[in-house]
């Protein structure tokens, strides 16, 4: 069997979406190592990474733009038909892995050309729900053009990919009902929460707490900042309040530890 699996990102970054591609490349490497049969590449921004398919991919605002004027939301709608298609067509992938729900153009181009391919769509969030924070960067008229713009293109990508691919990974049950609900779509699809690698091992060593939280979001990003500012707010110092022997790490909470019901 041949799997393919395409990211956007560079595997392993610091931040949601480097370690939830880190996951995916993690889990096929696995495979890969234990099966002989099992034949894995992967396209990613890493310069060196294990099973790379001969495709360099680079990264820049030129091409962001020049996606958005085709009404695409990510820079690969560029790479994929001029550095990636024809390579991933020569490899021939019995099943490819998406990314992001931004790659739903990379979804339907390849159910038209080869729709005995398995299409796996993997689902950060719902992409759709986060416009607003992106357009924070912006200043004047420029949030509401961003938006307008971005807003068509994530739709159409986002819908692209639920329509082509044969199965979605969502990180939890909220978002597969987002998806439901926005999209009005039927799909098949597995919850696989966020994992990281021994993280028990690594805290247990340094402290003596009961239950670690972890804040492993980008806090520079608008919706993590909002969100650890509510969790903060909301649940923290009802939590101190219990007297828990409790500890939150900042740098998606992660219950480490001792179950803990809340989360």
């Amino acid at each position: 069997m041949k799997i393919l699996y395409i990211s956007s990102l560079s595997i392993g970054d610091n931040n949601g979406g480097g370690i939830e591609a880190k996951k995916i490349h993690l889990s096929l490497k696995n495979i890969k190592n234990n099966f002989q049969d099992f034949d894995y590449r992967v396209i990613a921004l890493n310069d060196n990474i294990d099973f790379k398919l001969d495709v360099e991919l680079s990264k820049n605002r030129y091409k962001d733009l020049l996606a958005r004027f085709f009404l695409h939301s990510n820079y690969l709608y560029l790479e994929w038909w001029f550095k990636i298609k024809k390579k991933v067509y020569k490899f021939d992938p019995d099943v490819i892995i998406l990314g992001s729900s931004r790659l739903g153009f990379i979804a339907k181009d390849i159910k038209e050309n080869n729709n005995s391919c398995y299409i796996i769509g993997h689902f950060h969030n719902i992409e759709l729900d986060y416009l607003e924070t992106y357009s924070q960067m912006y200043r004047g008229l420029l949030p509401k053009t961003f938006k307008f713009i971005e807003k068509t293109a994530v739709k159409r990508d986002e819908k692209m990919m639920l329509e082509n691919m044969d199965l979605g990974l969502f990180l939890t049950n909220r978002d597969v009902k987002r998806a439901q609900k926005i999209y009005n779509l039927k799909f098949n699809y597995k919850v696989l929460p966020i994992c990281v690698q021994e993280f028990n091992k690594l805290l247990k060593a340094e402290n003596n707490y009961d239950i670690n939280l972890v804040f492993i979001g980008s806090l520079w990003y608008g919706s993590n900042i909002e969100a650890i500012k509510w969790f903060l707010k909301n649940i923290w110092k009802k939590l101190l309040d219990k007297k828990y022997n409790i500890n939150l790490i900042g740098s998606s909470l992660i219950c480490v530890g001792k179950p803990f019901g809340i989360i």
